[in-house]
């Protein structure tokens, strides 16, 4: 029986490594097919070819599977691919100068939405605590939330104005296009005003009550819940 199992093994390990050489020669000729503008034949060759890739190769295999679905418009499955190779390679970046501006703006929404989606399971798995101490911790709080809210916004501002740079830069604008960068540029403004708001009301706030000598017990509240957080501040009725 150990000889029989042993021969066995021996047949099958040269055909696996046969198909995974064979996978990473057709990849190479793939990715070819990609950089000669042919992203549907590239895209069709690339899918079959993921189960027998491994490492970089893989990586490589859902990246420019992501290029090509992206270059044809497949917007939602150009998405679902990238965050795929970021659940199995974290650290993987494109570079944003060697891609078109759709494949750079697509991989970045991937992206977000992944780092958004882990925050709200993270957010979720948490009870709900109300903090209402007499020390600094919650001075320290708000005003750490304000300065992540401060970075939050410049960060959303800047690549904000990146795409809106790249709207005003399209060379043959067509009412697809325009919208598409449009809609980016305008909803990461959105998302920098409303974080610039936040700073605003959470920084000054940590600033007053780091000044304050006395305690207020009851005048501050900050909420951890499922979906978000609630800040409660009562203002005492002036004699």
């Amino acid at each position: 029986m150990a000889v029989l199992v042993f021969l066995h093994v021996s047949a099958v390990s040269p055909f696996v490594h046969a198909q995974g050489a064979d996978a990473e020669n057709r990849l190479e000729k793939a990715i070819s097919n990609f950089k000669d503008g042919e992203y549907k034949k590239a895209a069709d060759s690339i899918a079959p070819l993921l189960p027998f890739l491994a490492g970089t190769e893989l990586r490589e295999g859902y990246k420019y599977y992501g290029f090509c679905l992206a270059m044809l418009n497949r917007v939602e499955e150009a998405k679902a691919a990238f965050a795929t190779a970021l659940d199995k390679f974290p650290e993987m970046e494109i570079d944003t100068l060697e891609v078109q501006p759709t494949i750079t703006i697509v991989f970045k929404q991937a992206k977000l939405e992944k780092t958004l989606a882990a925050m709200d399971t993270a957010i979720k798995k948490k009870p709900t605590v109300i903090i209402e101490k007499k020390n600094v911790a919650l001075p320290v709080t708000l005003l750490v939330c304000g300065i992540v809210s401060a970075g939050a916004s410049a960060n959303l501002f800047y690549f904000g104005y990146q795409d809106m740079q790249k709207y005003n830069a399209i060379a043959t604008p067509d009412a697809a296009s325009l919208d598409h960068y449009y809609n980016a540029y305008r909803n990461l403004y959105i998302g920098g005003g409303i974080t610039a708001g936040i700073a605003a009301v959470l920084v000054p706030v940590s600033i007053v009550l780091f000044a304050k000598k006395e305690h207020v017990p009851r005048n501050v509240s900050l909420a951890s819940q499922p979906g978000g957080a609630r800040l409660v501040v009562l203002i005492p009725r002036l004699p």
